[in-house]
């Protein structure tokens, strides 16, 4: 996705022909340019994407496709993230009321799951699974809409019992397709600008923190963090697809891991 944004930008179908000036260019464009709602990129999202180019360029280096790396050391002196507190309980209990009054059912899912925005965002009627109990994250292309998660992981949730009555009211209405297709961002093909855009001004968190919360609730349960991959996705560094294998939890550990959530 990255990649295909700047060959985009760049109009150049061969993007190893690019140069170092057209990659200052583009790192300036990423800087300037504004969302929906009209607020700039933040510099660590910046830093991330030209990180992501420069490996591609490593890569193609490494194969002779390119002679340099015209990324190189465009991240440094960007604002790197910063590990914020979580909001407070009160605040998170505010949030959960509203959501519940106002029928928020994406704060909601991603409340009693943990899951990325972008995964609750491109869910489809049929990814509600009230006869098993479960939520299906998986990856579709449909009606012209790609839906792409992380990594390609994807998750099978049972659903919380404080979230189950919510979604068993909604699923009526509910399309089979994608619930929420007004979320679909089609040039970049991503889920969760809206979402991600507004939540701050609804809630006075950011949407990201549901899910700092559900894994700092799990932690503090001390709930296996090879366990509570299969509920958010959050692999644990250096941890290989075979040691995910021989550590899979049941279908019955993960309900209880689910309930842990509060």
């Amino acid at each position: 996705m990255v990649l295909k944004k700047f060959v985009e930008w760049s109009k150049n179908e061969y993007p190893t022909n690019a140069t170092r000036k057209e990659a200052v260019e583009y790192k300036r464009h990423l800087l300037t340019k504004t969302s929906r709602t009209g607020k700039q990129a933040k510099q660590s999202s910046v830093a991330k994407e030209l990180r992501d180019l420069s490996a591609f360029w490593n890569w193609a280096r490494r194969h002779e496709w390119a002679t340099t790396n015209i990324w190189e050391s465009l991240a440094s002196g960007l604002a790197q993230s910063e590990i914020t507190a979580l909001p407070v309980r009160e605040l998170v209990e505010a949030a959960d009321a509203k959501a519940v009054e106002t029928g928020d059912l994406m704060h909601l899912i991603q409340r009693f799951t943990g899951c990325r925005k972008q995964a609750v965002c491109g869910l489809r009627g049929r990814d509600i699974d009230l006869a098993n109990s479960l939520i299906h994250f998986v990856e579709y292309e449909e009606e012209g809409r790609l839906r792409r998660l992380k990594n390609g992981q994807e998750a099978h949730v049972p659903i919380h019992s404080r979230l189950l009555q919510f979604l068993t009211n909604a699923k009526e209405q509910m399309p089979d397709g994608a619930i929420w297709p007004q979320q679909y961002k089609a040039t970049e093909q991503s889920w969760d600008d809206r979402y991600g855009d507004t939540f701050p001004d609804k809630y006075g968190f950011n949407s990201h923190d549901l899910r700092r919360i559900v894994e700092t609730q799990m932690a503090e349960a001390n709930v296996s963090p090879y366990f509570a991959f299969y509920i958010t996705g959050h692999r644990v560094p250096g941890t290989s697809k075979v040691t995910q294998q021989y550590v899979r939890p049941t279908a019955e550990e993960l309900r209880e891991i689910v309930e842990k959530i509060r």
